[in-house]
């Protein structure tokens, strides 16, 4: 029991601990509890975007291609070398991000 409510508490800690960037040409995600780890992602570049919203316009954009081994809840990101698709996760404003990626992309073009 303590194990699961454990859980809980790091994935709190980790959306805590994590900072998102949006620029003309990068998505930046800055996250980690115990040691930073800083993804950079070309959006020019990007094949796949997903968005996720809630009531709310809260809501979480994947990037990338998604991992077929992820696809329940937190899939097997335990696993030594199994990596997740990089999100945007329980962001204000979703779609409006969403949207603004979707426009550099465009404009890429």
């Amino acid at each position: 029991m303590i194990f699961v409510f454990g859980r809980f508490i790091i994935e709190s800690k980790q959306r805590a601990n994590t900072i998102y960037g949006l620029t003309q040409n990068r998505i930046i995600i800055r996250s980690g509890i115990f040691s930073q780890n800083i993804q950079s992602i070309n959006i020019k570049t990007l094949s796949d975007i997903e968005l996720s919203e809630k009531n709310d316009g809260s809501g979480t954009i994947s990037i990338g291609p998604k991992n077929p081994f992820m696809v329940w809840g937190s899939g097997m990101n335990w696993w030594p070398g199994m990596k997740s698709t990089p999100q945007l996760i329980l962001i204000d404003r979703a779609r409006v991000v969403y949207n603004q990626i979707v426009e550099i992309q465009n404009q890429a073009r």
